[in-house]
């Protein structure tokens, strides 16, 4: 695994050959803080932590902000924000990250 600088990493596994640039966001899910009550200030409120996870062979561009898993082979692009899961050997980007392209699966 190979982690740029001035990266924030919460509660995430990564598996073999990850590359992360640099400035990335490993966010443990998107619900840290509950806001749904007016009647009790957010920061009262509590949140949920998820464990999220990185596949082999994931390259994550600079700037990049997961909040959900990103299974093996995949990219995700510069500044792209992860809120849903990526697909294996899938190319995301945008915000929120949307499949732009595939890349070809290793024949078995």
């Amino acid at each position: 695994v190979l982690i740029g600088m001035f990266c924030t990493v919460q509660y995430c596994d990564m598996g073999s050959y990850v590359l992360v640039a640099d400035g990335c966001r490993f966010l443990s899910g998107s619900h840290h803080h509950y806001f749904g009550r007016t009647d009790l200030p957010m920061a009262l409120q509590g949140g949920e932590i998820t464990r999220i996870s990185l596949g082999d062979d994931v390259w994550v561009g600079a700037n990049a902000i997961v909040m959900s898993d990103v299974r093996s082979g995949s990219i995700v692009g510069a500044g792209a924000v992860v809120t849903s899961p990526v697909d294996s050997y899938c190319i995301s980007a945008g915000n929120p990250a949307r499949e732009v392209r595939r890349r070809p699966t290793p024949l078995s």
